[in-house]
């Protein structure tokens, strides 16, 4: 499967989030579901273990910045490609509209915190990146970056759900992945397949395909 010729992603909105002192909107009155929590928490725990010593993710969910558009494959093949359903991607798309506030329901397996919106302004402050990411580092030395996270897309059985997570960790630095996520026979959620969408070095930005 060649996932860049299938996706857009406005590369510097990936990073003028974090650049700019700007107060996310989220959607008022609104939250996530229990589920939601536990499917997010299977997502966050892939690839990380309790020796990790901390992740630091902004309290605020990725919205519509990736919605998982096409622009020559139809909604069935797309779905299929990626290894989800049909009504799971609708489902991303439309719960993914905005972003929404996540609370402390996590269950991670190494520690965690949420970076509040006022605090990640305050760090990323400056016009240089370089230097917000100095200020990033000394506030969380035991972090490697900021995890953004989706609201998932959970398909009609509720038993599998699409998830986008995102990772920066500097100032030419981060990936997008796109997981799914489904319920295991013990009732748990785990990482079913995952997907690198895309990825952003020093050296160069492209998005990957993934066979």
């Amino acid at each position: 499967m060649n996932i860049d010729c299938y996706f857009r992603l406005d590369r510097s909105a990936a990073f003028g989030l974090l650049a700019l002192a700007s107060v996310a909107v989220f959607a008022a009155g609104s939250k996530l579901y229990d589920i939601e929590y536990q499917i997010i928490s299977a997502a966050l725990n892939h690839g990380t273990g309790e020796t990790d010593d901390e992740i630091v993710i902004d309290v605020a969910t990725t919205g519509a910045k990736f919605g998982f558009d096409s622009r020559d494959r139809d909604d069935t093949t797309l779905a299929k490609e990626l290894g989800a359903t049909v009504i799971a991607l609708h489902e991303f798309r439309r719960v993914n509209h905005r972003s929404y506030a996540l609370q402390a329901e996590l269950k991670t397996k190494a520690n965690y915190q949420l970076l509040e919106t006022s605090r990640r302004s305050e760090i990323f402050n400056n016009e240089d990146p370089v230097v917000n990411w100095q200020q990033f580092r000394t506030q969380f030395p035991r972090a490697t970056g900021i995890v953004r996270v989706s609201r998932p897309g959970i398909d009609e059985t509720t038993k599998t759900a699409l998830v986008y997570v995102e990772f920066d960790c500097g100032a030419e630095c981060g990936s997008g992945r796109a997981l799914n996520i489904a319920q295991q026979s013990d009732g748990a959620w785990g990482v079913a397949s995952g997907f690198l969408l895309w990825i952003t070095s020093p050296e160069q930005s492209v998005e990957v395909p993934s066979s």
